[in-house]
């Protein structure tokens, strides 16, 4: 029973700090000209990725997308271009602009030194 209780006190610890980011991701938003969007090229969009992508496109911000983590080995061509796919239909569905849709699509890899590439093949 205690066991219960400390993971139920866990889970409801990491649903209310979701929230208080969520809140300061939607605060700052307010006060910036630009916005990144980070998505991992082997997960794709998550359930916050479509909220934050909301807030952006409707302050009228034309987000840079990087697939980030492409060095992973799952992280192939063809799944770099689904999520790229999913991010599309994600913007479309949205409501985005046609310059919003036109987003600028970049690769990247913190692991070790670090590289970021406009093409998946050019890394």
């Amino acid at each position: 029973m205690q066991h219960t209780l400390l993971a139920l006190s866990t889970i409801c610890r990491c649903i209310m700090s979701c929230f208080v980011l969520l809140h300061w991701a939607c605060r700052i938003l307010g006060m910036v000209d630009g916005a990144v969007l980070l998505v991992d090229a082997v997960e794709g969009p998550l359930a916050q990725t479509k909220f934050v992508l909301a807030k952006a496109l409707s302050r009228g911000l034309a987000p840079v997308v990087v697939l980030n983590k492409v060095d992973r080995p799952a992280a192939t061509q063809s799944r770099c271009d689904t999520v790229a796919s999913q991010l599309f239909d994600l913007f479309a569905s949205l409501g985005a602009t046609d310059e919003q849709l036109d987003f600028p699509l970049l690769y990247a890899s913190a692991k070790q030194v670090g590289y970021w590439s406009r093409c998946m093949l050019c890394r």
